[in-house]
């Protein structure tokens, strides 16, 4: 899947009970957190999430991320993502339909997005 991100920040710390997880920045830079460990990517950098390990990434360069980001297996991480295009831009979900939806899909949240 390839991420563009034009604002600051990323999904909350989370896992994947089934799925691992590998990143892979072309263009921008960003903050990953995998386990304890926190790295900074820039392009041409990249980070492996192994299943059910709590990990999340943030945007923290001014300009674009560009990033390419890859799930073994791939599962119904499409479905997610079409899921969670449904709520737009506007208001978001409540938090217990966000935690529905990610577990519907194989994941948990288990802490808030990172902070840079």
């Amino acid at each position: 899947m390839m991420q563009l991100r034009q604002e600051k920040g990323g999904p909350a710390y989370h896992l994947h009970h089934a799925q691992d997880e590998w990143f892979y920045v072309m263009k921008g830079e960003v903050m990953v957190k995998i386990g304890e460990e926190t790295m900074h990517l820039k392009a041409g950098d990249s980070a492996f999430a192994p299943r059910k390990t709590p990990h999340a990434f943030a945007k923290i360069s001014d300009e674009e991320v560009q990033m390419l980001i890859l799930f073994q297996p791939a599962g119904s991480m499409e479905d997610f993502f079409h899921q969670m295009a449904k709520f737009g831009k506007g208001i978001p979900p409540n938090q217990e339909q966000m935690k529905a939806l990610w577990r519907a899909h194989g994941m948990e949240i288990v802490g808030p997005p990172l902070k840079f």
